[in-house]
């Protein structure tokens, strides 16, 4: 595995203060630019901040980051790892030594003025200022696990149904949610959330009416939301219970079908015994499937492997697999269905409109004993056929 860690140090470098630490949150922010100040002022809506010298701004902004509703907001919406790399620094007795891990473990911390990085003598180290650790060391620690739950719940639902469904309104998540859930939320409190989780890099985006992927924030992608609104259109969502529903929060999750665990063995049996490469080839295919990329493009991910098949009938083998893989996978386009599924539905739904049909005419058909008998006779129905 090729290894990143002299790259991660300069890139962390370029972001750093080039200085022996500095402990005091005014003292630190003087040393950043007076772009990145008015950056942070604007932010804080701080008055008067265009008129502002550097020293002017970092004073006025010492109490508005170390704020403890701003630092309760910030912190509640991290996510693990960044939670993770806060406890670490906080811990820590003395400045933390952070050379070469990713800068995407701090950015969102450094872009809320919460973490500061400083390289000196050839090192990189990550600091949080004294006045952020007294706030930190005031907040209830109980409230602050109860808020960073409720968020983290509410930020799984969203994650899942981006991933599940592509695209969804708020109001249907809030529907699920209420049903699942004990605690209600409404969609005025969902967008409120969604617009705190807005703050910092999500898989998801807002596009009104929709919540969507993050797939379709992108010039490229953004005209097909609309292309997949036509083709779900009419088609009810799919809605698994609560625990299977969060297990898509991750977006590395899918099912293991049957079907795909099928062409996992005969793969792994007769072309690829390579486990890790397998691993990742069927990934890709199960990905391919599930943007409904056509059977040359699937197949395409064996030949761009090297990965030779033995005669035409495997190929044919092979490709009818994967045709019942794609058949068993859970589509946008279908609002989580997967075609079997959604054709089953059609099926059954036809079959009750014909039963329905066949006893309104039977119905339609009855004739009361003292009407006219159908045959024409003239007499009474009770008289002659139905004697």
């Amino acid at each position: 595995m090729q290894d990143y860690t002299e790259y991660h140090f300069e890139m962390n470098k370029k972001t750093a203060i080039k200085q022996d630490v500095e402990t005091k949150l005014e003292n630190i922010l003087r040393l950043l630019t007076k772009t990145k100040l008015q950056a942070f002022a604007a932010q804080h809506q701080i008055a008067g901040r265009s008129k502002m010298g550097k020293d002017e701004l970092a004073a006025a902004l010492v109490p508005a980051i170390s704020d403890a509703q701003y630092l309760l907001d910030t912190l509640v919406i991290m996510g693990e790892r960044e939670w993770m790399l806060f406890d670490e620094v906080m811990n820590s007795q003395q400045p933390l030594v952070y050379d070469g891990a990713p800068i995407g473990f701090y950015s969102y911390l450094q872009d809320a003025g919460i973490i500061h990085l400083f390289y000196y003598e050839d090192h990189i180290y990550l600091v949080i200022a004294d006045e952020i650790r007294d706030t930190w060391e005031s907040l209830n620690k109980q409230t602050v696990r109860k808020e960073k739950r409720q968020y983290q719940l509410i930020h799984n639902y969203i994650a899942a149904f981006s991933n599940l469904y592509g695209a969804f309104k708020p109001e249907q998540l809030v529907e699920v949610f209420n049903k699942q859930q004990a605690a209600q939320l409404t969609e005025e409190e969902l967008m409120q959330y969604v617009n705190k989780f807005l703050q910092k890099q999500q898989i998801f985006t807002w596009q009104p009416p929709y919540i969507a992927s993050s797939y379709f924030d992108d010039e490229k992608t953004s005209n097909e939301l609309a292309d997949l609104l036509l083709k779900r259109s009419g088609k009810p969502f799919y809605e698994p219970e609560a625990k299977e529903l969060l297990k898509y929060a991750d977006s590395g999750y899918y099912e293991v079908t049957s079907q795909l665990q099928t062409l996992y063995d005969y793969v792994g049996a007769y072309l690829c015994k390579d486990k890790d490469f397998l691993e990742m080839l069927i990934d890709d295919i199960q990905l391919a499937c599930s943007m409904e990329s056509s059977m040359s493009d699937i197949m395409d991910e064996f030949v761009r492997r090297d990965i030779v098949f033995e005669s035409a009938e495997q190929v044919h083998l092979v490709s009818s697999i994967i045709n019942e893989v794609y058949n068993n996978t859970r589509l946008w386009s279908n609002a989580g269905h997967t075609p079997y599924e959604l054709k089953n539905m059609f099926e059954q739904n036809e079959s009750k409109q014909a039963v329905a049909a066949v006893s309104s005419s039977t119905a339609k058909a009855k004739v009361g004993r003292n009407e006219p008998c159908t045959c024409g006779s003239g007499k009474k129905y009770k008289k002659c056929c139905g004697a």
